[in-house]
């Protein structure tokens, strides 16, 4: 079975390798992918010209621990979060 995939504005992956460049495949036009893990191990690599057909695209990496210590804010931010969820304007999707 051939799964269809719409293009997904923001996606969060953490496994690497083949998943991220799958994600990245699956990405919306002006959208953004994060990459925060690559626990399979595998490294996360993407060809330059896949910019030339994302154009507005981004990707950004996040280092989970490093960010929580440095801003001091992911309680207020996790809690903001949970609150949009509870509300039924975050699909998690």
């Amino acid at each position: 079975m051939v799964r269809r995939w719409r293009p997904f504005d923001l996606i969060l992956e953490s496994v690497g390798g083949s998943s991220f460049r799958r994600a990245s495949t699956i990405l919306a036009p002006e959208g953004v992918l994060v990459t925060y893990g690559r626990s399979s191990g595998e490294d996360s690599a993407l060809d330059p010209y896949w910019f030339g057909d994302h154009s507005g695209a981004r990707v950004e990496g996040l280092l989970v621990f490093t960010e929580v210590a440095r801003r001091r804010s992911g309680t207020a931010q996790l809690e903001r979060m949970l609150r949009l969820l509870a509300d039924g304007l975050l699909d998690p999707q």
